[in-house]
């Protein structure tokens, strides 16, 4: 009755460290793989949460003697609001009795209008959830600010206009923005040319910005026809660059891309369905605009929600590569200890030097996916791209 295990164990003790180590990690991926196929239907929404509605209304712009300016900075990185953000979080309950007094509340400690404004978005995007309930029965927003600071709960419209409230209390001009979104599955067969999503623009530093609360706030999901959406906050949608902004944010007036050339309803329908983390790698928008407006658009290589700090030097950024094509892949990452591309089922580790991982490779059939992981004694293995060789 030993014979089985005691084959077990000469085969074990026969095999070398080195082999358990190429196990470990092959067993690593594997699992990261499967958490893969897991989010796979999630795509887009991953981004944020977009709802769909036929019932928006349409307003004037705002009375402002100011000019839109098209030029936005470069993007900043949350830690730099770690102040502004450690006091709006704690906000005690007894400060929401009146827009007033949050507002009072939340910018007290703000240097300028850039620090109220992100401390007014921080809030919102933590206090207030996605009221699925209400998305589900078709009510679209437009509850009271009353009902909102009770219930804690809203759609898009409902997160602008308090976003907008807010800043009229600091003394901050601020716009609804009534427009299409892109990214959720059913919005694909909507076929309707109706505005489904809302958001703000902002005016600071002498110029106007384009944020997003509800999707700073959380995702959704479709389940058996249902939306579910899952709390999970976003920087990336304060302040966004313009140009990075109307790749999932059309608005209704043109004026509001805050573009020097505008898009189009058609030109936004051509462009690729893209993540923050797309642009968060450093993937140039200015290709995507450039290959749009020559009708080579392309879908992009799908980018998933990683813990690293990583800047793309050399990667494709087309979805679909050609089978025997050489690649060379190189990655800037000052938090990855290891990284590693899977093809066909090989794993091949790039070549590191300090921040600086490399990789030449020649891909077969299939997924080509990239992982990393952050620590040497860590068998996690995290995704990062994946495209498509074919």
């Amino acid at each position: 009755m030993w014979v089985f295990p005691s084959f077990v164990l000469h085969l074990v003790s026969s095999l070398h460290r080195q082999h358990w180590r190429t196990i470990a990690v092959f067993v690593a991926i594997l699992l990261a793989e499967i958490g893969f196929c897991m989010h796979f239907d999630l795509g887009i929404q991953d981004a944020g949460i977009v709802e769909c509605t036929d019932t928006l209304p349409t307003d004037t712009l705002p009375n402002l003697a100011v000019p839109v300016d098209p030029v936005s900075p470069a993007r900043l990185h949350d830690s730099i609001w770690a102040r502004i953000d450690a006091h709006a979080l704690p906000a005690p309950a007894d400060v929401e009795d009146s827009a007033h007094t949050l507002a009072r509340y939340l910018c007290a400690p703000a240097k300028n209008d850039r620090e109220k404004a992100r401390a007014i978005y921080r809030w919102i995007a933590d206090r207030i959830g996605y009221d699925d309930a209400a998305y589900n029965r078709g009510r679209y927003g437009l509850a009271d600010v009353t009902t909102i600071f009770k219930s804690h709960l809203g759609v898009c419209e409902d997160y602008a206009n308090l976003f907008d409230l807010l800043c009229t209390q600091v003394g901050i001009p601020s716009k609804k923005i009534i427009g299409f979104s892109k990214g959720f599955s059913t919005l694909v067969s909507k076929n309707s040319l109706e505005p489904d999503h809302a958001w703000n623009a902002v005016y600071l530093d002498s110029a106007w910005h384009v944020l997003d609360v509800t999707w700073a706030a959380g995702y959704g999901q479709m389940r058996n026809g249902l939306l579910h959406t899952t709390k999970r906050f976003e920087g990336y949608w304060f302040c966004t660059p313009p140009e990075e902004f109307v790749c999932l944010h059309l608005p209704s007036e043109r004026r509001w891309q805050l573009l020097d050339q505008p898009l189009s309803l058609g030109d936004f329908e051509c462009l690729p369905q893209v993540a923050p983390e797309y642009f968060k790698l450093g993937y140039p928008v200015a290709d995507l605009l450039a290959e749009m407006r020559a009708g080579r658009s392309h879908e992009v290589a799908r980018v998933f929600t990683h813990p690293f700090d990583v800047q793309v030097v050399a990667a494709p950024a087309a979805q679909h590569l050609d089978l025997g094509d050489s690649l060379q892949l190189q990655f800037v990452c000052h938090d990855c200890q290891a990284m590693t591309a899977q093809t066909a089922g090989r794993l091949i580790d790039f070549e590191r030097q300090d921040s600086l991982f490399c990789l030449d490779i020649q891909p077969k059939k299939g997924p080509l996916r990239v992982f990393a992981r952050k620590r040497k004694t860590s068998r996690r293995y995290d995704g990062i791209l994946e495209w498509v060789v074919r």
